[in-house]
C-alpha cells in the first residue's frame, strides 16, 4: 500500500528536520575554527543551527497536528457514512473487505494514519532530546 500525498509531504518535512539535527550534531561535533580573536563567531554558529533545527521541528510538529485533525475528522465523517469516500486516499487504497463500516472494520482501516503520525511523534521527541542535549548554556 503506497502512502498519500500528506504521508509524503510530513515524511519530507520530517526529513528536513532531521537533516537539520544531523546538521547540528556534525558541527558539534567538529566546530568551525574560530581564532581566538573571534569565539564569538563560534557561538552564534551554534545558536542559528540550534534556532533553525528547532524552527524546522516546529514545522514538522505543526503538520502533524494539522494531519491528526485531518484524521479525526475522516474517523467521525466515515461514522456517518455508508460508504468510503473516494476523496479518502488512505481508505482508497485499503483493502475491499476492511472498508465495511461497522464496529469492527472502522478502527483498523482508519487507525492506520493516527499509528502513523505517532510514530512521527515519537521520532520529532527524539530529534528534539538531541537539540536540546545539544543547546548552548
Amino acid at each position: 500500500m503506497g502512502r498519500c500525498s500528506n504521508c509524503v509531504r510530513l515524511h519530507a518535512a520530517l526529513d528536513e528536520a532531521t537533516d537539520e539535527v544531523n546538521l547540528l550534531k556534525e558541527a558539534i561535533a567538529s566546530p568551525p575554527h574560530a581564532s581566538a580573536d573571534e569565539p564569538d563567531d563560534t557561538i552564534a554558529i551554534y545558536r542559528m543551527l540550534i534556532v533553525k533545527a528547532r524552527s524546522q521541528l516546529r514545522g514538522v510538529q505543526a503538520q502533524l497536528a494539522a494531519e491528526r485533525q485531518v484524521s479525526a475528522d475522516l474517523r467521525r465523517s466515515i461514522r456517518r457514512m455508508s460508504y468510503p469516500s473516494p476523496s479518502s486516499p488512505h481508505l482508497a487504497s485499503e483493502p475491499v473487505e476492511d472498508l465495511r463500516l461497522d464496529e469492527l472494520t472502522i478502527p483498523p482501516a482508519l487507525s492506520r494514519c493516527h499509528n502513523h503520525l505517532d510514530h512521527l511523534d515519537t521520532q520529532l521527541a527524539a530529534m528534539q532530546n538531541i537539540s536540546a542535549v545539544h543547546s548552548p548554556s
